[in-house]
């Protein structure tokens, strides 16, 4: 299969080069971790929140927050508040969220695995 047809291609390039997002080539890079990490977590029935990205990357709470702000510009992600996990207070939970011309995509990737 050409690299260029997987859907992880289509939204690897809009990562990189959307200017919707500001950033440098290792700060788009961090989103690219993020977001995998995000979509394996959830995959995997874990809730990703802020801390649970901070305690898997060593990132700071900051560049976290900084980096799930950026994907949620650009639709990759929905974030909602929760309850934290000690009780008190509220935490961001991230869940992906693709934009609706990364779905055809998506669905394009699955239609041609089949084909093959």
């Amino acid at each position: 299969m050409q690299i260029y047809r997987t859907s992880n291609w289509a939204l690897l390039e809009r990562m990189l080069s959307d200017p919707a997002i500001e950033g440098t080539g290792n700060m788009r890079v961090q989103y690219v971790g993020i977001f995998f990490i995000i979509a394996e977590a959830q995959r995997r029935d874990y809730i990703v929140t802020t801390q649970f990205l901070v305690d898997v990357t060593r990132i700071d709470k900051t560049g976290i927050l900084k980096a799930t702000k950026a994907l949620e510009v650009l639709g990759f992600i929905k974030r909602k508040k929760i309850l934290a996990a000690h009780g008190r207070g509220r935490a961001w939970q991230y869940v992906i969220d693709l934009p609706e011309d990364m779905h055809n995509i998506v669905l394009n990737e699955i239609l041609l695995r089949h084909q093959e």
